[in-house]
């Protein structure tokens, strides 16, 4: 028995990552001018929610008698909460949803088994009772209305020394509309197959739905953009408009 639940402690450890990778990623690298973006949303929600599902059908960390290694499993409810809302804003999709639902809910069931002070437990089922309401909202939002937006890049301009990129961005928010953006990116960026960490983008223009047909985007060197008549400088960390 005893080695069947120390089999736990790297599963337990391996979920408690996977839900934090996503919040913490988008929450701290802006800081220091990089995004962390998902290759594929739904499968990194699946490959997560699959194994929360073996967990808490297997026992799960709670099952371990080594309570302080198996504290954080104590805030597996409201981090797997907060691990949707980032998913949801990412890729509001309806499979994505089912994963985020079959996740959440086997967190659910690994904090209640959870080892650790019921005190702690207590805080933890209270945390995820504020988390609740808006991920129910959004996923009534795109269970109604089929998605909440899409993102098309339609053009994509790098500059001549190949420092910067500029990619022209449809936005389609369905019945709110949608607009045309445009953002340059550096070009560093380190590709993990299923998380990739970039540059973070700045986002120099904005306008209607449907401009990128007519609107004319070049590199006039490598530090300044030209959009139609307008042009944008980019210097080091720096951007300015026109």
């Amino acid at each position: 028995m005893a080695q069947r639940r120390g089999s736990c402690i790297f599963p337990g450890f391996l979920l408690w990552g996977m839900l934090a990778l996503l919040p913490a990623g988008k929450l701290l690298l802006p800081r220091f001018g990089y995004v962390l973006e998902m290759n594929s949303v739904f499968l990194y929600a699946l490959l997560t929610a699959l194994l929360a599902l073996c967990l808490a059908f297997r026992g799960g960390p709670g099952a371990d008698s080594n309570r302080a290694a198996f504290v954080p499993a104590a805030l597996l409810a409201p981090l797997s909460l907060l691990w949707g809302l980032f998913c949801l804003a990412a890729d509001a999709r309806i499979p994505v949803i089912l994963c985020l639902l079959a996740g959440i809910g086997a967190c659910f069931v690994l904090t209640g088994k959870c080892g650790g002070p019921k005190v702690l437990k207590t805080v933890s089922f209270l945390a995820a009772g504020l988390l609740v309401v808006p991920v129910a909202v959004l996923c009534l939002l795109v269970l109604t209305f089929g998605g909440l937006s899409q993102e098309t890049i339609v053009r994509t301009e790098a500059s001549p020394g190949g420092t910067w990129y500029a990619q022209v961005i449809e936005r389609d928010e369905g019945a709110l509309g949608g607009d045309t953006v445009v953002e340059v990116r550096p070009q560093r960026e380190w590709n993990a197959g299923l998380i990739r960490i970039a540059g973070e983008p700045r986002r120099v223009y904005t306008g209607d739905w449907g401009e990128s047909g007519t609107m004319e985007i070049h590199w006039e060197d490598e530090h300044t953009l030209r959009i139609d008549s307008s042009l944008y400088k980019v210097d080091g960390p720096g951007l300015s408009g026109p």
